[in-house]
C-alpha cells in the first residue's frame, strides 16, 4: 500500500498528453514488496495502436491459460480485491504475465469505479477492455474468491430444513394453476438457493420453469445422449418438479447439474465461475439436450435457425427505448424476418456492461407484435397515401428500395407508394427491376397477426443475475441469493411486485418519469434487463406438426417443430 499511495498515477496513460515512465522505485514486480494490488494506467497510445498490436498478435503478450488450484480462481471467476478504499469486488478478465515477472498477474474488471485505476492497458497493449478506472492487475495468489457468492458448507442448511421430510427428488409436477398454489411461492426460503456464483443459472431456471410450464417440453422428449439425459433428469426431477412441489430447492442439485454440464466439455469453470444466461442456454439447448431450435429466420444469405435472438441496434443520442424498437431496427437493419411466428421467443438485449451501457434504460413491452417482422406481412396503407409518380389517391403497391438515389422526383420518405401502371414503368428499368415491390394491405385483417407475451425478465447488476417472472397478471421477483445466515448459507427470496405491471401496462407514461421516482423494482428491471423471455399463449407448447417444407438447419440444426402453422 504505501508503494501504491505514494505514487501520481492519474495522469498515467492519457491519450496525447504525456509519454508513460516509469515509477522513481522502479516497475512493479508482484510478491516483491508490497503485497497489496497494483492499478495500472491507461496505456501508452491511442485505441487504434491498441487494436493494431491486438490484430497482429492475436492475443497481447504473456496470456496463459492460468489457474489457481488453490482457490479454484480462472477467467471469469469473481474475487475480492484489496484497495486503499477497502474490500472491492470484481471479476478475472485476463491471467497471464508481464515481461520479467514470474508470477502469474490477473486482471481484473473491478464492479465499482476507484480513482487511478485503468481500462485493462499497461504500454500501450491492451491485456483486456473494460470501462476507465475499473482495471486492476494482481498477483494471481494474492487474490481469493468473492464470500459473497461462495458458500461456506457448516451448520444445518435452513433450506434442508423448510424442505423437511418433503421429496427431494420427484418424478413429475406441473407449474402452479391457480392463485393459491402461486401464493406459497412467496417469501424467504423460497426458490432456488444460490452458490459459488450460481445466481445466472438459478434465475435462468426459476423465470423458464417456476411458474409456466412453455418450456417443460424439453423435461419431457427423449434424449439419446448419455450425458443429455443425466442433465436432463437432474433439471427436471432434482430442480424443477421439487421446486414446484416444495417451492425451494437447495444448492445441492445446481452443483449436481453444473457438474454434469461440465463433462461436455464446453465451458470451462462452469462448476465454479461466473457465466452468462447465454451460454447456459446455449450449452443447455445445443450441446446437452440438443433440442430443436426455436427460430426459423429468413437473412439475406438464406434461411436460419437459431435458439434466442441476439439484438444489434448501433448507438444513438436515444437512451429509453423499449423492446419492441430494437427488436425491428435490429432485425430490419440485419434484413432478418420469422419465416413464421415463433411460439419461443428468447431475446438477449445490448447493454454493454456497468458504468457504460450505451441505453439507460430498456422497457419491455408485456404484449409484443412481432406481425410486421415475419414474412409476408406487408405495411398497412396510410390514409393519406397517393401514388409517388400521378398522385392517384389509391395506391396498391409501396417499395422500400425507391430513393433519391435513383430519381429527383422520388421525394426522400422510407416507403414510396404506386398505383399499378406507374410501377410497372418505374420497376421495368434495368435499375429497378429488382426492388422489393410488395401489395399494399389496407386492412389488419388482411395480415397475419403474431403477439407474443412476456414471461420472464432477467437482468444482471454488478455480476449478480436475479429473475422477474409472472403468472397471468401477477409478477414475482427472485432472488437466490437475497440474505445470508450466520453460517454463510444463501437465502433465496421470491416478492410479488404488483408495481411491474401497472409500470409496464402503461410504458408510454412510465418511459417519461423520472427514474428516481420509479419503484427500485421496476428501475432495477428496466437500468438492468438482459435477456427477454417471450411466449405465444395460444401457441402449442407440447404438439408437433408436420414441418416437411422446412428448409436444411442452419449451423448442425434441426428444422423448428415449436413454431405453429400460419398462412402468411
Amino acid at each position: 500500500y504505501d508503494e501504491l499511495q505514494n505514487r501520481d498515477i492519474s495522469g498515467l496513460g492519457r491519450q496525447n498528453s504525456m509519454e508513460h515512465k516509469e515509477p522513481a522505485s522502479g516497475p512493479y514486480h508482484p510478491g516483491e514488496g508490497a503485497s497489496g494490488p497494483y492499478h495500472p494506467g491507461e496505456g501508452a497510445g491511442d485505441p487504434q495502436s491498441k487494436a493494431v498490436l491486438r490484430q497482429q498478435t492475436g492475443y497481447p503478450p504473456g496470456t496463459q491459460d492460468g489457474f489457481d488450484s488453490k482457490n479454484h480462481l480462472e477467467i471469469g471467476s469473481r474475487v475480492e480485491v484489496c484497495t486503499p478504499d477497502g474490500v472491492n469486488y470484481g471479476t478475472i478478465r485476463w491471467i497471464g504475465t508481464f515481461p520479467d515477472v514470474k508470477q502469474k498477474i490477473a486482471g481484473v474488471e473491478l464492479d465499482d469505479q476507484i480513482e487511478g485505476a485503468g481500462d485493462g492497458s499497461w504500454n500501450g497493449v491492451e491485456y483486456f477492455y473494460c470501462p476507465k478506472g475499473h482495471a486492476m492487475f494482481v498477483a494471481l495468489d494474492k487474490l481469493r474468491p468473492d464470500e459473497r457468492f461462495s458458500q461456506k458448507v457448516h451448520g444445518d442448511n435452513p433450506v434442508d430444513k423448510a424442505v423437511g421430510n418433503k421429496q427431494r427428488v420427484v418424478q413429475s409436477a406441473p407449474a402452479p394453476d391457480a392463485e393459491k398454489k402461486v401464493n406459497k411461492f412467496i417469501g424467504t426460503l423460497k426458490g432456488i438457493q444460490g452458490n459459488q456464483n450460481s445466481c445466472y443459472l438459478d434465475a435462468t431456471l426459476f423465470g423458464m420453469f417456476a411458474l409456466n410450464n412453455y418450456f417443460d417440453q424439453m423435461l419431457l422428449e427423449e434424449v439419446q445422449d448419455e450425458y443429455g439425459r443425466e442433465v436432463q433428469d437432474i433439471i427436471s426431477t432434482k430442480i424443477i418438479y421439487p421446486l414446484r412441489q416444495n417451492t425451494v430447492v437447495s444448492y445441492d442439485p445446481v452443483m449436481e447439474l453444473r457438474r454434469a454440464l461440465d463433462k461436455l466439455g464446453k465451458v470451462k469453470g462452469i462448476t465454479h465461475a461466473e457465466q452468462d444466461p447465454e451460454e447456459f442456454l446455449n450449452l443447455l439447448f445445443k450441446h446437452a439436450l440438443r433440442i430443436k431450435p426455436f427460430l426459423r429466420l429468413h437473412r439475406r444469405s438464406g434461411e436460419d435457425t437459431e435458439f434466442f435472438l441476439q439484438l444489434f441496434v448501433e448507438p444513438s443520442e436515444k437512451k429509453i427505448w423499449t423492446v419492441k424498437e430494437m427488436l425491428t431496427q435490429s432485425l430490419k437493419g440485419q434484413g432478418i424476418s420469422f419465416i413464421k411466428p415463433p411460439i419461443k421467443l428468447i431475446i438477449q438485449l445490448p447493454r454493454y456492461g456497468k458504468d457504460f451501457k450505451v441505453f439507460e434504460r430498456i422497457f419491455p413491452e408485456i404484449d409484443l407484435d412481432i406481425s410486421e417482422l415475419c414474412r409476408g406481412y406487408a405495411p398497412l396503407v396510410p390514409d393519406d397515401a397517393t401514388c409517388v409518380i400521378c398522385g392517384e389517391h389509391s395506391p396498391n403497391h409501396s417499395c422500400s428500395d425507391c430513393g433519391s438515389r435513383d430519381n429527383p422526383v422520388f421525394k426522400q420518405q422510407e416507403v414510396m407508394y404506386f398505383c399499378e401502371d406507374c410501377s410497372k414503368r418505374v420497376h421495368h428499368h434495368e435499375k429497378r427491376f429488382n426492388h422489393r415491390v410488395k401489395p399494399l394491405v389496407y386492412t389488419p385483417a388482411d395480415n397475419p397477426v403474431c403477439k407474443m407475451q412476456l414471461m420472464s425478465v432477467i437482468c444482471i447488476e454488478k455480476s449478480h443475475y436475479v429473475c422477474f417472472t409472472r403468472f397471468e397478471k401477477r409478477w414475482f421477483f427472485f432472488d437466490s441469493m437475497a440474505d445470508r445466515t450466520d453460517t454463510e448459507f444463501n437465502i433465496p427470496e421470491v416478492t410479488e411486485c404488483p408495481e411491474i405491471g401497472r409500470a409496464l401496462d402503461n410504458i408510454d407514461e412510465t418511459r417519461k418519469k423520472d427514474p428516481s421516482t420509479l419503484h427500485p423494482l421496476v428501475r432495477r428491471l428496466v437500468k438492468d434487463a438482459s435477456i427477454c423471455v417471450y411466449v405465444d399463449p395460444e401457441g402449442d407448447m407440447f404438439g408437433e406438426e408436420d414441418d416437411s417444407t422446412a428448409p436444411a438447419p442452419g449451423r448442425g440444426f434441426d428444422p423448428d417443430e415449436f413454431g405453429r402453422t400460419m398462412s402468411i
